[in-house]
């Protein structure tokens, strides 16, 4: 009598453990296909900066190399560099590319008047305040839009930007800085 009761308890409790390995199996292999994919995605992501950030040195390197080549480089040369270069290079992200000049304390109000002279007439360096030197942005392309805004910042007066300049000027090569904020 009591025997069919005992085999079906037996059966239902072996079904709920088979079940319970069986969802647990599966649960796992989703698990591990789901950070197989989540890998693959973060790879594949990290391979985009990578390159990004490659073709951006690269760019940067070929500038610096148009300044090591000339005794000078005008607004005009700077300009149409850029125009070529951005061309060939899809620079996604990148909202100018610009070059600063380092100014001593005793040049500034000489390089104010200069570059006022170039067709700038409200041309100054921002922000303003006494520092021993000054890094102005002179050339900035595209010059639109917002970017004129970065015309005549000074780049030292940011102590992030500041430290990625002088390890880039250091070390001679392209240095990352730390978060900046436009």
């Amino acid at each position: 009598d009591n025997n069919p009761i005992w085999i079906s308890l037996i059966i239902l409790i072996a079904g709920l453990l088979i079940t319970f390995i069986i969802s647990n199996y599966v649960k796992q292999e989703e698990e591990s296909q789901a950070q197989k994919e989540f890998v693959q995605v973060c790879n594949e992501i990290k391979s985009k900066i990578i390159t990004r950030i490659n073709m951006q040195k690269e760019f940067l390197i070929s500038g610096s190399s148009l300044f090591e080549a000339s005794e000078t480089v005008t607004r005009d040369e700077w300009k149409n560099f850029n125009k070529f270069s951005g061309n060939n290079v899809k620079f996604m992200g990148v909202q100018g590319i610009g070059f600063s000049v380092i100014i001593k304390k005793e040049d500034l109000k000489k390089h104010i008047s200069t570059i006022q002279n170039e067709g700038f007439p409200k041309y100054k360096v921002t922000p303003s305040g006494l520092r021993n030197s000054y890094t102005s942005i002179i050339y900035l392309e595209p010059f639109s839009g917002r970017n004129i805004l970065g015309f005549g910042y000074d780049m030292f007066s940011d102590s992030v930007r500041r430290k990625a300049m002088e390890i880039s000027r250091d070390k001679n090569e392209p240095v990352l800085s730390g978060k900046v904020f436009l």
